[in-house]
């Protein structure tokens, strides 16, 4: 996890950012992420990895603004289902 400071970089032109935490859970060993995506209320980050499967991390567990708890509160949402590309999808009423 990686946290964008409040200063500038004048020499660089861009913000740096502050390295706040590493982590990783049983469900996504030598899985790769493939996207991100932050809710609305941004309490929470979807991922979507390697392997088809669709996580949740509460952002409030990895200790931002508190002492950093031991475990990160990753939810497993999707998985299983398949494991190559989706090459067709149907809808039935």
């Amino acid at each position: 996890m990686w946290v964008r400071t409040e200063e500038y970089n004048s020499t660089s032109g861009k913000h740096d950012y502050d390295h706040i935490r590493c982590w990783s859970s049983y469900d996504t060993e030598k899985q790769k992420i493939l996207g991100l995506a932050l809710d609305a209320a941004e309490e929470n980050i979807a991922l979507c990895m390697s392997n088809n499967n669709i996580g949740l991390v509460n952002i409030k567990s990895i200790g931002l603004n508190e002492e950093t708890k031991p475990e990160v509160d990753f939810k497993l949402l999707c998985s299983g289902f398949h494991s190559g590309a989706i090459s067709q999808i149907d809808v039935a009423v």
